[in-house]
């Protein structure tokens, strides 16, 4: 699965169970039942409706934190080439011959 496709997952799944909770509230308030049992019903669905969003956020932690750390990987590996690159620009610089021309730490 791609990462936008997973991120579109997500979204999905998140907005299903606030409908399902939602029609589940709703549900619960118009049946024909004793406030205390109806009350009862609400808190287990609430309840619920707390752990699923719970595990959501956990499973949304772990797949941005080991994005994080590929976007962090390949960051560090493009740094560590443009680094070489420069030395090796820097030395080649330096070793250069002038063909006869003074450079400005030869003129000094």
């Amino acid at each position: 699965m791609s990462k936008q496709s997973a991120s579109n997952f997500g979204s999905v799944a998140g907005w299903a169970i606030l409908a399902g909770a939602l029609g589940g509230a709703v549900a619960l308030l118009m049946a024909p039942r004793k406030g205390t049992e109806t009350r009862e019903q609400l808190k287990e669905g609430v309840n619920g409706l707390f752990e699923k969003s719970a595990k959501l956020v956990e499973e949304a932690k772990k797949g941005a934190g080991s994005r994080i750390e590929s976007v962090r990987d390949t960051v560090g590996g493009k740094v560590h080439l443009i680094t070489d690159a420069i030395e090796a620009g820097r030395k080649a610089a330096t070793e250069a011959p002038t063909n006869g021309i003074p450079t400005s730490d030869k003129a000094n």
